[in-house]
């Protein structure tokens, strides 16, 4: 053997010795993604769950109906990976060479069954986690066939999201520090993951009324919260702005039609503040523009 080819054989020898192998066992690996909105940004949580947040995971035999793993929990990064949290049984496709069924909600849950009560944080200003933990998110039941590379769980928003931009106008000496509140919220509902049904509670069946605090990290220049899908009579009081001089603000909603907050929505607000009132004018957005509406609301 000449000296070039001794040479380029140690060569390969080193490459292969230096790389680390990815070897399969048949084990189910997952990743995510969440279903894309209008105006989104490519940042969580419009696109992905953030990092540090868990998701609940379920798996069955797509052919013979048994359960190969229930409820197990994932731990996202924020760039899409799902890993298998601490503790958890690695999941394997069944010996048969069947498929698998997965569904997959978040924020992960330990109670999580049949169904159970989650409730939006109702000062989701307090820090992220609190708006992450908020944003109940779907993946429906679906056929994944056996493979090595992870399946991508397509993610969807089950709530309504508020959005508010404020701006300061005439008389007003400065908005910094302003607080946005969405008032008397419907906070509560019950959801059962294996069909992603979520139902608000109202008083009449153990429903929790509350104001929600906005928060204004996430988005710079927005205050933004979720809340259950629900409906505001026309003429009430829908969001109050606290200055920091702790002058008060409300916008009330106008016209003939209640305010019906629909699950995957956004609805967005533009406010100008003026030392009368407040300017408002919003849109509604999914996945293309359904509608806008404007008004004003006065300080008490």
């Amino acid at each position: 053997m000449s000296l070039a080819a001794a040479a380029m054989l140690l060569a390969a020898c080193n490459k292969q010795e230096n790389e680390v192998a990815d070897i399969w066992n048949g084990e189910i690996r997952l990743a995510s993604g969440v279903v894309v909105q209008t105006r989104s940004t490519a940042n969580p949580p419009d696109r992905q769950i953030a990092s540090g947040q868990d998701v609940g995971v379920f798996i069955s035999d797509a052919v013979a109906g048994s359960t190969v793993s229930e409820n197990l929990k994932y731990d996202a990064d924020g760039s899409g990976k799902l890993t298998l949290a601490g503790g958890g049984a690695q999941p394997y496709y069944p010996q048969t060479g069947n498929a698998v069924s997965i569904y997959a909600y978040h924020p992960y849950n330990a109670g999580a069954g049949v169904s159970y009560d989650f409730e939006v944080k109702t000062n989701q200003g307090a820090d992220n986690k609190s708006y992450y933990d908020s944003d109940l998110l779907y993946s429906q039941k679906k056929e994944y066939q056996r493979k090595k590379d992870p399946h991508g769980l397509v993610f969807a928003h089950k709530l309504s999201k508020v959005v508010v931009g404020l701006t300061a106008g005439s008389g007003v000496p400065g908005i910094a520090g302003a607080k946005v509140e969405i008032v008397g919220a419907e906070t509560k509902g019950e959801f059962t993951p294996a069909t992603g049904l979520f139902n608000t509670k109202t008083n009449e069946n153990g429903g929790v009324q509350a104001d929600v605090q906005m928060n204004t990290a996430i988005t710079s220049g927005s205050y933004i919260a979720i809340v259950p899908p629900q409906t505001f009579n026309t003429g009430a009081k829908f969001l109050k702005v606290t200055l920091s001089s702790n002058g008060v603000l409300y916008y009330t909603l106008p016209g003939e039609e209640d305010l019906s907050l629909q699950s995957g929505k956004v609805y967005e607000y533009t406010i100008t503040v003026n030392l009368t009132g407040l300017e408002v004018a919003s849109t509604i957005t999914d996945w293309e523009n359904v509608g806008n509406v404007t008004g004003t609301a006065t300080m008490q």
